[in-house]
């Protein structure tokens, strides 16, 4: 009971349900199927019988405390919260069943997860028997999904299949019967001549994809070794082009130094004798006579006479 009373003897209590969904984090009202006994609301004893609630599923119970004038009040009613989940259970039937294919010898076989899981699905089994036999005779086979391949069957034969799903509380009821039967071999050598040209033809599209993948190959590796000899040319070039950028520049100012040598040697020359052909004699005397052959020192490399040279 509460605390406070609020000075009044009419205290009665109220169980709000809801389930919450572990997955989303979202709480809804619970069903009209959850059971409340004495009572849901106005309950003059403070415990009640809850019954009905999904296996292994999160609920949150609102228990509030009111009175006679608590509708009167702005505020909502005050509550304590108990948080509980259900135990595990043994799941439902599984509702549906396909095949996926089949061939003379074996059939491949899916089916839906039950609508009430009540727990972790830990694994299936599946009973197989023929059709014409009783359901003595038949096989189990355990699969930890919801597909499984049952071989060694007989060509041409119908087989009947249930499955049911277990969980640590144990196992569910088994599905509806189910039908299916093997190719004979007839079917089985018309479906191989159908899917004939579809084989052919994809493996001539693998050819047709290797060979364009090795296509590619080539031509990028040989792209790469021209760009890789291209980019070898291009750096010997510019090593030779400024390496002959530098002879030139170096023979200009080599140039340069003996232009202006030869002009300066110019300025200073001076005219100096020849042997005369009058012999030593004419020379120690310090005469010239005319038509003594004299050279500039200028290096104009012109032949001129004088008659005289002071």
């Amino acid at each position: 009971p509460p605390k406070d009373t609020g000075g009044r003897e009419d205290v009665v209590y109220n169980i709000i349900c809801k389930s919450c969904s572990s997955r989303r984090g979202v709480c809804t009202r619970c069903g009209d199927n959850v059971q409340f006994v004495p009572r849901q609301l106005g309950l003059i004893d403070s415990k009640v019988y809850i019954s009905d609630l999904l296996a292994h599923t999160q609920y949150t119970f609102e228990i509030q405390a009111v009175n006679g004038v608590s509708d009167q009040s702005p505020y909502s009613p005050q509550f304590a919260s108990v948080n509980i989940t259900t135990n595990q259970a043994a799941p439902s039937a599984v509702s549906i069943m396909h095949q996926v294919s089949r061939t003379v010898s074996s059939i491949t076989l899916t089916w839906s997860q039950p609508d009430q899981p009540n727990g972790v699905i830990l694994d299936y089994e599946l009973q197989c028997y023929e059709k014409e036999l009783s359901e003595y005779n038949s096989t189990t086979i355990k699969s930890y999904t919801n597909t499984a391949v049952i071989g060694n069957l007989k060509a041409g034969t119908i087989y009947v299949f249930q499955v049911r799903a277990r969980t640590v509380a144990g196992f569910g009821r088994y599905s509806g019967k189910m039908y299916f039967q093997t190719m004979t071999e007839a079917e089985y050598q018309t479906s191989i001549q159908e899917k004939l040209p579809l084989i052919i033809g994809s493996a001539a599209a693998g050819i047709v994809f290797l060979i364009a993948v090795v296509v590619i190959i080539i031509v990028c590796n040989r792209r790469r070794g021209f760009e890789r000899a291209e980019s070898e040319y291009t750096d010997k070039l510019q090593h030779y082009t400024s390496g002959h950028g530098l002879f030139d520049q170096s023979r200009k100012r080599w140039r340069h130094k003996e232009t202006t040598a030869m002009k300066e040697a110019g300025h200073r020359s001076s005219c100096v004798p020849l042997r005369d052909k009058d012999g030593p004699a004419s020379a120690a005397a310090g005469h010239v006579s005319a038509g003594t052959r004299l050279q500039s020192r200028n290096c104009s490399k012109e032949v001129w006479r004088a008659k005289h040279c002071n």
